[in-house]
């Protein structure tokens, strides 16, 4: 879980920055600051050989699919004063990831 915060404090948009250790309310309002302030319709997250992390530890894996369902419904609600909603889509890549849609919000696919 540690390299997936280090790979999203270097990758991610975020605001305010995280420091890459495992934070998981940092996580939510950090990417989704720095998704509001890139203002795009729609974006998505393609997670290479996340399976690595869900046979690790499958409940903070379940944890992080709930932060990006957060995040998801965050980015498409004006109650937080958003300009304009975005759409966010997670694609884990991986050997038998069983992930299908997992709200109306987040799409979450296996490829």
């Amino acid at each position: 879980m540690q390299q997936f915060f280090q790979w999203t404090k270097h990758t991610l948009s975020q605001d305010p920055r995280l420091s890459g250790h495992v934070n998981f309310d940092g996580l939510n309002d950090s990417i989704w600051g720095g998704f509001t302030e890139a203002r795009e319709e729609k974006i998505a997250i393609v997670w290479h050989h996340s399976h690595h992390i869900r046979n690790h530890d499958r409940t903070k894996f379940g944890i992080l699919v709930e932060c990006f369902e957060e995040i998801a419904e965050g980015l498409l609600s004006e109650e937080y004063g958003i300009e304009k909603p975005t759409t966010l889509e997670v694609i884990f890549l991986g050997e038998e990831v069983q992930y299908g849609k997992a709200s109306t919000n987040l799409y979450i696919r296996e490829v």
